[in-house]
């Protein structure tokens, strides 16, 4: 995955949620179809702040899968986005799904 993890970053945290303290996870499915493009993001759960989301899809459109060969089944990546608001920096966690259904993490 595109870029490295190392210069991937996390998502963004609103300023307004750290002063709230208010914190959540977003859960979504990366759907990757194509080597250059962005994913296509699913909302499979999220908490009450609709800024977590955003946070989430404006960090995941940066992704890229180059190594996805041409006409082959699209890469599935689930990931949870754990907000916390006790140090106001995201944190992620997450599950790959590679083809057959077989999972990695």
């Amino acid at each position: 995955m595109q870029p490295p993890e190392t210069e991937r970053g996390l998502p963004a945290w609103s300023e307004d949620l750290i002063k709230r303290k208010d914190g959540g996870v977003v859960r979504v499915e990366l759907v990757f179809a194509a080597p250059g493009r962005a994913p296509e993001v699913r909302v499979l759960s999220q908490g009450r702040f609709d800024e977590l989301v955003a946070a989430v899809r404006d960090h995941v459109d940066k992704l890229r899968v180059p190594c996805l060969p041409a006409g082959a089944e699209p890469a599935r990546i689930v990931q949870a986005y754990v907000f916390r608001p006790d140090d106001g920096r995201p944190s992620s966690r997450g599950k790959r799904e590679r083809r057959g259904g077989r999972a990695s993490s």
